[in-house]
């Protein structure tokens, strides 16, 4: 993994540059990183006499004592931001890198980057970038599902270097868009899981995104695989029926089950996901300006704000769990097994419903984003609102028009055009 860079700054006395005719000494700043250290000038001297070798400043008073302690602290603050730039830009910074851009220069002569470009690896690159993802899902930027994808990714990677070229790396001057070609090839046909296509897609995707962010933070000249696309094929968007959701809501089911079962129904009305109704506590629910109940929260997959209006049925199952063991002792709303359990569960009550789709927290969304919202006029703009989504173009993913909505539209229109007998009307 990319090694962790540490920064410390050594405020001191250059004594044996004291100016004899004067006595002043030159202050320095010791630089080091990890176990390599360099020296910067203050510009700024002091005598011997009024420095607090403790707290490293001039002691006394007066507008030039204060002048040079304010540009010591003054350097120091610009030395940590520009190694928090820097840390974020390269897998590797050096005291003298930090001096340059101090300077205004560039951090690495293009000879220097150049010949560290050669070096940079595939692995490497995807443990940077990993690395700053987990720093983004620590400050709640990301959510742990995205984490998770891209360290597959790099498993993915390592395995299929194994398999390849019998090595557990490769650097990143080596590769051509065959490269993604072959890597594809494995996933789908020598990979002991038959990856999908749709899948093995999107681990080539975060492999070019590894190599992305490397070339975005100049630490490679090139994107190898640049020219390699990524050719999703649309998945069928699964949904319940009304009908569906009705038989299921009104199912007698043993307590294990009922639980799951309302869970997944409180998804279905809310388009909440899993993760997200996990979380939900009693802050979430607020009233609206309409003055009806509404549940929030930002979703842990992108950090949208997710507002919905809480329908009856939604309403009813949080009232139902009000004191339930688990919300009590957790402070949660709903009663929320684990992943694991959770789908599990569901496989047992949709055989037992007679439901044929594979119930899941996507087809949970899909049948709030088709059956309960759209199929009943409520406009794309405002579904796409409450299922969080950063683009009403995702929303259009989810929204497919159905023949019963379909049906329902030629029924209006035929209302409107013609007369119970069949005639046209006279509009």
């Amino acid at each position: 993994m990319v090694t962790k860079k540490n920064l410390s700054i050594l405020v001191w006395l250059c004594r044996n540059k004291k100016s004899k005719r004067t006595g002043l000494v030159p202050i320095y700043l010791r630089i080091t990183i990890n176990s390599e250290s360099d020296e910067l000038s203050s510009g700024r001297k002091t005598l011997e006499s009024i420095w607090d070798k403790e707290r490293k400043k001039v002691v006394g008073d007066g507008p030039q004592i204060n002048e040079v302690n304010d540009r010591i602290s003054q350097i120091q603050a610009d030395l940590k931001r520009h190694f928090i730039v820097l840390d974020a830009m390269y897998t590797f910074v050096t005291p003298q890198m930090l001096k340059n851009v101090y300077h205004g220069l560039p951090a690495m002569t293009e000879k220097e980057l150049k010949g560290k470009n050669k070096e940079l690896t595939l692995m490497e690159a995807a443990d940077r970038h990993i690395a700053f993802v987990e720093e983004m899902v620590e400050r709640n930027k990301l959510a742990v599902g995205t984490l998770k994808t891209f360290k597959t990714t790099r498993i993915k990677l390592r395995e299929y270097l194994k398999y390849e070229f019998s090595k557990e790396d490769i650097k990143i001057v080596k590769l051509n868009v065959g490269f993604a070609y072959s890597f594809y090839e494995y996933l789908t046909l020598r990979d002991p899981a038959r990856i999908e296509a749709n899948s093995a897609y999107k681990y080539l995707s975060k492999t070019k995104q590894f190599i992305a962010e490397a070339k975005k933070r100049g630490l490679i000249d090139a994107h190898p695989l640049q020219d390699f696309q990524c050719k999703y094929i649309p998945s069928e968007r699964r949904y319940l029926e009304m009908e569906e959701l009705l038989r299921m809501y009104n199912k007698p089911l043993i307590n294990r089950l009922a639980e799951i079962r309302d869970v997944y129904i409180f998804c279905c009305f809310t388009g909440y996901g899993y993760i997200d109704v996990e979380a939900l506590t009693k802050e979430n629910i607020y009233n609206g300006l309409d003055g009806n109940k509404w549940v929030s929260k930002a979703r842990g997959k992108t950090n949208e704000r997710e507002s919905v209006p809480l329908l009856p049925i939604a309403d009813e199952i949080i009232k139902k769990y009000h004191d339930h063991p688990y919300c009590v002792v957790k402070s949660r709303l709903l009663p929320v097994n684990s992943n694991q359990k959770y789908n599990s569960y569901l496989k047992e009550i949709a055989d037992i419903c007679n439901i044929g789709i594979n119930l899941t927290t996507h087809t949970a969304r899909h049948t709030f984003a088709t059956t309960v919202t759209l199929e009943n006029d409520v406009p794309l703009e405002t579904v796409s609102k409450m299922l969080g989504h950063k683009s009403i173009k995702t929303t259009q993913i989810y929204a497919k028009i159905t023949q019963r909505k379909v049906s329902n539209n030629m029924e209006m229109l035929k209302n409107r055009l013609f007369d119970v007998d069949g005639s046209i009307r006279h509009l």
